[in-house]
């Protein structure tokens, strides 16, 4: 059975864009009797815009995370404005998404519940929450050399209980800006990285997740690259047992700043560096359910249309951005500027 909007509180963190009144519309609409937040920066124009609480937060600023400044760690701001708008939540389960991110449906509430068998030893939270496919990382390539990515859920979305939401957010700011620029001062000569210019010791999405690990389980991990059997461990399980990944179709949502219509075409051209839902499931039969049935979705396999879909983005741009922009005026969506 689906959750009640009304025993749901939606957070809606970060600074206003152009399509925040959007977002915040479509939730009023898909998620109708639901508690909604909008949490943002002082001086932010506000006018017009549709919500039941405003918080708004002195803003923590950012630090350059990447050689020549050109690429901003926005990390203290995401903890910033979601916890400010998680202390004014007074519903049983919370949604924290981004101010810029627009609902297609409510269909997410659909999966709270699903997948229950857990393992004791790995149960962080009171429940699982859900989170989103895109980009929740397994690993990264550079040319045909495989790099894990351990501990690296998307922070897109958090749906669950509050009361586990605020647990995953209620962990330290970091500290700036040797953080951002932890590799400026340490060698990246013993393993492979995908982004050479990046200088940021740890993802945004990383280090949510590991420093609410650090709560429950003490391991050393010294970077995003540091990899062992045991971390490695550490990272599967406190995924696969505290967690629901969901692909885009699931979770019905659509992100302008990444213009993906068909993740699992992405998921598959991305040479499966994402942790999609079906790579959820195999593990959840494995470490939590040995008796679940696995049966691998049509998303789990590169058809040739797929395979001329991506060589059309990919050879030719211009004619793609074309298409790709007459779907979203039939679908309703924002335009993306083209390719030349």
């Amino acid at each position: 059975m689906a959750l009640d909007p009304k025993n749901l509180s939606v957070i809606v963190q970060g600074p206003v864009t152009p399509y925040t009144r959007d977002a915040l519309v479509r939730i009023r609409t898909h998620f109708s009797g639901s508690e909604l937040i909008l949490s943002t920066w002082e001086g932010s124009d506000t006018s017009g815009l549709t919500f039941d609480k405003l918080i708004m937060s002195h803003d923590p600023g950012a630090v350059a995370c990447e050689v020549g400044g050109r690429t901003l760690n926005n990390i203290n701001r995401q903890l910033v404005s979601t916890n400010a708008g998680l202390c004014a939540a007074s519903r049983d389960f919370a949604l924290k998404t981004r101010s810029d991110i627009l609902f297609k449906s409510g269909k997410i509430l659909n999966y709270l519940g699903m997948f229950p068998k857990r393992n004791p030893e790995w149960c962080f939270l009171r429940d699982r929450v859900i989170v989103n496919s895109v980009f929740s990382r397994v690993c990264f390539y550079v040319g045909k050399k495989k790099t894990p990515c351990l501990f690296h859920p998307s922070d897109w979305i958090f749906l669950g209980l509050t009361a586990d939401i605020r647990d995953i957010f209620d962990v330290p700011l970091t500290a700036e800006p040797g953080f951002s620029n932890y590799f400026e001062s340490v060698s990246k000569d013993d393993f492979l990285d995908p982004y050479p210019e990046l200088m940021i010791r740890f993802a945004p999405e990383q280090y949510i997740w590991y420093a609410f690990l650090q709560k429950y389980v003490q391991f050393e991990w010294s970077h995003r690259f540091h990899c062992t059997p045991l971390l490695e461990h550490i990272s599967e399980q406190s995924l696969v047992n505290n967690l629901i990944v969901l692909d885009l179709r699931q979770t019905d949502m659509y992100f302008p700043k990444y213009p993906i219509e068909y993740e699992e075409t992405m998921c598959n051209f991305d040479f499966g560096t994402l942790y999609s839902h079906n790579l959820f499931r195999m593990q959840y039969k494995r470490f939590c359910d040995p008796r679940y049935k696995y049966i691998p979705t049509y998303t789990s396999f590169i058809t040739l249309p797929r395979i001329l879909f991506h060589l059309w983005q990919r050879f030719s741009p211009y004619t793609f951005s074309l298409a790709r922009n007459g779907f979203r005026r039939l679908r309703g969506f924002p335009l993306v500027p083209r390719s030349r």
